[in-house]
């Protein structure tokens, strides 16, 4: 596959990506199985890099110990839990799980899970497009650590991108 036309699919993978908000989540509670694959749908945009490692079972528990996640009630999660999933799955690109239980409690100390994770969906979508796409508007300035993290996930993910771009041309 050339530059062009992986740049093309990139573009067009971000363009279109949008994370499933609060409001969308399943009105049921689900099992690990489900949550997993819920969270890895919305992780896209970070499995065209090398370095991405897929949601796993392991992973869910890990967090669920460490009470970064709520214990599941009777083997199932709520929307809270796959909210902090998918938080989680994104910011531990960049983050440590400490950095980021301290932001995820930050966040939801202030507002509810639903606007919390809403405010992370905008932000991260917005990071990635002002990265991949240039759709950035001025407004917007990265101030407050949320936003600051979501830029980072985004330009860590831009770099890792380019790197292994420039790996598969080397190859050719």
């Amino acid at each position: 596959m050339d530059e062009s036309t992986m740049d093309k699919e990139i573009i067009n993978l971000i363009s279109n990506w949008k994370l499933l908000r609060y409001d969308e989540m399943p009105n049921f509670e689900l099992y690990s199985d489900q949550l997993i694959s819920i969270a890895q749908k919305q992780m896209e945009p970070f499995s065209i890099v090398d370095s991405y490692q897929n949601v796993t079972s392991s992973m869910v528990n890990n967090y669920v110990k460490a009470k970064i996640m709520k214990k599941p009630v009777k083997k199932r999660y709520d929307k809270d839990q796959l909210a902090i999933l998918i938080v989680i799955s994104i910011l531990k690109t960049v983050f440590s799980i400490g950095e980021i239980d301290e932001g995820i409690k930050h966040a939801i100390n202030k507002n509810s899970y639903e606007e919390a994770y809403n405010n992370f969906c905008n932000l991260i979508e917005m990071s990635l497009k002002e990265l991949f796409l240039d759709e950035f508007t001025e407004k917007n300035e990265f101030k407050d650590p949320i936003a600051l993290a979501c830029k980072s996930v985004a330009s860590k993910l831009y770099v890792q991108y380019t790197l292994m771009v420039m790996r598969e041309v080397e190859n050719e």
